[in-house]
C-alpha cells in the first residue's frame, strides 16, 4: 500500500483495462523491498508464492490477458492476474533488459508522467526510449495474451563426446491465443564447486541445446534463478535430486525436496529429507521436507517430528505437529493441548486446536470452547476452534449407533485437492496421475472438483498401476453433468467399452452403469433412474463374485446383475478417468453410414472418485451419499449467445459471442469472429455465429431462434454435405460488405462438407467443389432479404427450409405453435 504513493497516486491508470499499472507495480515493489531489506531467500520465496498465487487462479478459475477490457465490472480486474502475475512479468522484464536499465525505466516513467493518467502503451514507449530496444514482442505475449509457459525439459549425457544435450519443449495448451513464448532462460550446470550459467533463447515449440563439458555434471538446473513464470517437468535421477536438495539455491532446493516425492519412501530419500528437515537454512525447505516425510511415512520419523516441534519457525512447527498427528502416535491430543498452551505462534496454536478436533472426543469440548475465545489476528485461533467443535459434535452424533460399522478405507482416491503441473495426487497411494486437455479445478463436495470440458479432458494412470482389489470392489464418485455425453463416457475405466476391463460410467440418456469383461463376455447393469443435470449426484457400484454387480444412485440401489465368469479387472491398459480410450460413435445415429466415431469427454464435474477392495454395505454407501450440505456445482444453463438485448442502433458489428467457457476455449479465433445485426425500433436481431457455422438466425425478443437451412448435397456413401458439418468453420466465412444508415449487407460464403471432411461434387480437373455465396440485405424497419448464389458443376443443391433452434430445456412444441 505504501508503494501506491508512486504507482496509483503519482501516476495512475487511464482506464480499467490498465489496472496492472497500479497493482502489479505495487506488488512488485513489495518484492523489491524484501529483496533489499530482508534475507535474499525470503525475497525469493515471496516471488515463489506470488507465482503460485497466479497459477492457482489459472488452474481453478480462468486465464485472461493482463491488459483486459472485456469485463462486466471493473472489480473483476482485481485478481491474481493483475497482482502477482503482473509482478512476475515485471521481474521477467528486468531479467531480459538488465537491472540498471530496468530501474532507469521505472524512474524515467514516474518523472515523465507524474500527476498524469497513463496506459500500458505509455510504459512500453518508455521502455523503448530508455533502453533503445523495441520490446513490443515481450509485452504482446505476456500482457496482451492469456496463459503461461509449460515446459517439458529432458537432458542426456553423451560420455564419449562430452556433450550435454538439453531438450526444452513448450507444451502449453494453445487455446484463446496462448503463444509459443520467446524468452531467454538460464541453464545452470554444476560440476563440483564450479557452476556455469548458460543463457539460451527460446522461440520454438521444441529446442535442443548442446554444451561441451569435461565431465558429466552433478546437476543441471532449468531456469536457474527461478526467473520465468512457468510450470515445468524435469525428470531427474534420485542422486541428482538429492544433490540439488542439499546444494542448490533456495528455490532449487525447495523444488527438489518436493520432486523427491516421486521416489516414495526409499531409504536414500528419507535420509535426505530427514537431514534437510533439521538442517536446511530456510524455513520453507525444512517445512517441505517435514511434509514429505509425513506423506510417505518414513520409518522412525517420529523423533524427527518431535525435534522439528522446536524449530524457530512457526510454519515448520505446525507441519511437524500435523505430521505427528498423522503418524498415529499415542497421546496426540495431550501433546496438542500442551503445544497450544506453550507455543507463541497463533498459527501453531490454530493447528493444535484443529488437530484436537480431529483426534479428540466429547471430553475436549470445554477446552475447545475456551480456545474459541482466544484473541488472535483475523481470529485464526477462534475459527479453528469453532471448526474443531463442529467436528467433535459430528463424531458425538454418530457415536450413539449401537452397531457401528467399521469404516472402510479406499485403495485409490481422486479428490483433486492436490494438483500441480497437470498432475493430480492420489492421497491414498501418493501416485501422481496426469491430467490432459482443457480443465478447471473448482469447488466440489469436500474441497476441489475437476471440471471436464466435454471434449478433451481426461486423467490417465499408467499401465500396471491399477489398484489390486482381490476380486471384489466398490467404485464411487460424485458427478455433476452439464449435459449428457454423446455415448457412454467413463468415470473410471481400465479398458475399452464393450471389449475389456472394468468400466464405471455415465450413458447418453443420463443413466449410470457398471460393466466388465467377465468370462470373455461383456456384461453390466445400468441405473433405472437418470442422473440430474447441473447438480451433484452420488454414484456407487459394487462387485462381489457371489452377488454380482449392484449400482446405487444417491445411496439407493438402482440396478443389479448376476455376473457369470471371472472379471478381467485391469484390461491391460492402465486407468483412465473422463474419456474413452478410443473414439466412439455417438449414440442413436440417424444415418450410420454418415456418422463417424469421435473423441469426447465427460461434460461437467467429477469429485471424490474412490475405489475400495471390498463391496461396501448398503449402509456405508447411503452414508457416503449423505455428506451434509451438498453445494450447488454452479453449472449454468447454456443459452445460445445473441449479443445485447433490446432495440439497438441499426447496423452490423463484429463481436465475439461467448457461449460457455469450455466451448469457447476450443476456438482459435481473434477478438471479432461473429457478426450481430440490430434494428432501431425492434428487439429482434440477426446473429451470424460460429456455433451455427455462421448460418444466420433471427433471434426474437423472447430468446427464440429461427434460421433458414443452407444449400446442401446428399449421397448414400457419406450422407449429407452441409455447412453444419464444418465445426471449425474452415470453409465457412462471414463479412460485412455494406453498413450504412440505409441498409446493411452481410456476405456469407461456405462449402458443403461431409463428416469425413470431403467436399461435394468436386470437379476432377479444377478441384473446385460446390461453393455458395449468400448475401443478406437488412433495412432499418427489420426487413431482411436473402440472395443465394450456388456455384456447382454437378446437380443443383437443396433443400432450403425454416428451422427453429431450441434453447436448453425446451422442445419443438415449446417453440412452435403447431396449430
Amino acid at each position: 500500500e505504501i508503494a501506491h504513493q508512486w504507482w496509483g497516486d503519482l501516476v495512475t491508470l487511464r482506464s480499467w483495462e490498465h489496472t496492472w499499472m497500479n497493482e502489479s507495480f505495487a506488488t512488485y515493489s513489495d518484492y523489491l523491498y524484501k529483496a533489499d531489506n530482508w534475507d535474499k531467500d525470503e525475497a525469493a520465496y515471496d516471488l515463489v508464492r506470488k507465482k503460485d498465487g497466479y497459477l492457482r487462479e489459472a488452474h481453478t478459475r480462468y486465464m485472461r490477458p493482463v491488459v483486459f477490457d472485456r469485463y462486466e465490472d471493473p472489480g473483476q480486474n482485481f485478481d491474481s492476474h493483475t497482482y502477482p502475475k503482473g509482478a512476475c512479468i515485471l521481474h521477467m522484464l528486468r531479467y531480459v533488459i538488465g537491472d540498471e536499465p530496468f530501474f532507469r525505466v521505472l524512474s524515467t516513467f514516474l518523472h515523465r508522467h507524474e500527476f498524469q493518467p497513463v496506459t500500458t502503451q505509455d510504459f512500453m514507449k518508455c521502455v523503448k526510449d530508455v533502453t533503445g530496444k523495441n520490446m513490443d514482442w515481450f509485452f504482446e505475449q505476456f500482457l496482451f495474451r492469456p496463459g503461461h509457459a509449460f515446459f517439458e525439459v529432458e537432458k542426456t549425457w553423451d560420455a564419449p563426446s562430452g556433450i550435454l544435450r538439453v531438450q526444452i519443449v513448450q507444451t502449453q495448451d494453445r487455446w484463446e491465443g496462448v503463444p509459443i513464448y520467446r524468452i531467454p532462460v538460464n541453464i545452470g550446470i554444476y560440476s563440483g564447486r564450479e557452476k556455469r550459467i548458460q543463457q539460451v533463447w527460446l522461440d520454438e515449440k521444441t529446442e535442443v541445446f548442446e554444451f561441451k563439458l569435461d565431465a558429466e555434471p552433478l546437476l543441471v538446473r532449468f531456469d536457474d534463478g527461478n526467473v520465468l513464470l512457468k510450470e515445468w517437468t524435469f525428470e531427474k535421477p534420485l542422486e541428482e535430486l538429492i544433490y540439488q536438495a542439499r546444494n542448490d539455491d533456495m528455490t532449487g532446493r525447495l523444488w527438489a525436496v518436493n520432486e523427491l516425492g516421486k521416489y516414495g519412501g526409499s531409504q536414500k530419500t528419507v535420509e535426505a529429507w530427514s537431514e534437510i528437515a533439521l538442517k536446511d537454512s530456510f524455513r520453507a525447505v525444512r517445512e517441505a521436507a517435514v511434509r514429505q516425510l509425513a506423506r510417505t511415512g518414513g520409518a522412525g520419523s517420529g523423533e524427527l517430528f518431535n525435534r522439528a516441534l522446536r524449530d524457530p519457525e512457526s510454519n515448520v512447527r505446525a507441519a511437524a505437529l500435523e505430521a505427528l498427528a498423522g503418524s498415529g502416535m499415542k497421546g496426540i491430543v495431550p501433546l496438542c493441548r500442551r503445544v497450544f498452551e506453550t507455543d507463541e505462534s497463533y498459527l501453531v496454536m490454530a493447528k493444535a486446536v484443529e488437530l484436537v478436533g480431529v483426534h479428540g472426543d466429547r471430553s475436549q469440548l470445554d477446552f475447545l470452547r475456551k480456545a474459541a475465545e482466544t484473541d488472535s489476528p483475523r481470529n485464526v485461533v477462534g475459527r479453528a476452534a469453532v471448526g474443531a467443535i463442529e467436528r467433535v459434535g459430528k463424531k458425538t452424533a454418530t457415536s450413539g449407533d449401537k452397531n457401528p460399522e467399521k469404516k472402510m478405507e479406499p485403495v485409490a482416491c481422486w479428490d483433486f485437492n492436490e494438483t500441480s503441473n497437470r498432475m493430480v495426487t492420489d492421497p491414498v497411494t501418493g501416485m501422481h496421475d496426469s491430467i490432459h486437455g482443457n480443465f478447471r479445478l473448482t469447488g466440489g463436495i469436500g474441497g476441489k472438483a475437476l471440471k471436464l470440458d466435454g471434449f478433451t479432458t481426461r486423467v490417465v494412470r499408467e499401465s500396471g498401476k491399477w489398484p489390486e482389489t482381490g476380486g471384489s470392489f466398490t467404485m464411487e464418485a460424485w458427478v455433476a453433468p452439464a449435459t449428457y455425453p454423446w455415448n457412454w463416457c467413463p468415470i473410471i475405466a481400465t479398458g475399452n467399452f464393450g471389449e475389456s476391463g472394468i468400466y464405471f460410467g455415465v450413458g447418453p440418456q443420463g443413466q449410470a452403469g457398471i460393466f466388465a469383461s467377465a468370462g470373455g463376455v461383456w456384461q453390466g447393469c445400468e441405473t433405472q433412474q437418470k442422473i440430474g443435470l447441473r447438480k451433484w449426484t452420488h454414484l456407487a457400484a459394487t462387485y462381489d463374485p457371489e452377488t454380482g454387480f449392484r449400482i446405487f444412485l444417491n445411496g439407493e440401489q438402482s440396478g443389479r446383475l448376476k455376473v457369470r465368469g471371472s472379471i478381467d479387472e485391469a484390461g491391460g491398459n492402465g486407468l483412465v478417468i473422463g474419456m474413452n480410450r478410443q473414439k466412439m460413435m455417438p449414440s442413436d445415429p440417424v444415418r450410420t453410414y454418415g456418422t463417424v466415431p469421435a473423441w469426447f469427454s465427460f461434460d461437467g464435474m467429477y469429485d471424490e472418485i474412490k475405489i475400495y477392495d471390498t463391496p461396501l454395505s448398503d449402509r456405508s454407501i447411503l452414508s457416503a451419499a449423505q455428506p451434509g450440505i451438498v453445494p450447488d456445482p454452479g453449472l449454468p444453463v447454456r443459452r445460445m449467445p445473441s449479443g445485447p438485448g433490446g432495440p439497438g442502433r441499426f447496423g452490423a458489428y463484429y463481436t465475439h459471442l461467448k457461449y460457455y467457457e469450455e466451448w469457447d476455449a476450443l476456438f482459435r479465433v481473434g477478438d471479432h469472429p461473429d457478426i450481430v445485426v440490430q434494428f432501431d425500433e425492434s428487439p429482434v436481431r440477426v446473429v451470424f455465429w460460429r456455433g451455427t457455422r455462421y448460418s444466420p438466425a433471427w433471434v426474437m425478443e423472447n430468446g427464440r431462434w429461427m434460421a433458414d437451412q443452407s444449400a446442401e448435397y446428399f449421397d448414400t456413401i457419406n450422407g449429407c454435405y452441409e455447412h453444419m458439418i464444418d465445426p471449425h468453420c474452415l470453409y465457412s466465412h462471414v463479412r460485412i460488405i455494406e453498413n450504412t444508415p440505409a441498409r446493411v449487407v452481410v456476405h456469407w460464403r461456405y462449402v458443403p462438407v461431409s463428416v469425413r471432411k470431403q467436399r461435394s461434387q468436386v470437379d476432377e480437373f479444377t478441384d473446385w467443389s460446390d461453393c455458395i455465396d449468400e448475401y443478406y440485405t437488412f433495412f432499418p424497419d427489420g426487413i431482411g432479404i436473402r440472395k443465394v448464389i450456388q456455384h456447382t458443376s454437378g446437380e443443383p443443391l437443396g433443400p432450403s427450409e425454416s428451422i427453429i433452434l431450441c434453447q436448453p430445456g425446451t422442445t419443438p412444441e415449446d417453440n412452435v405453435h403447431l396449430d
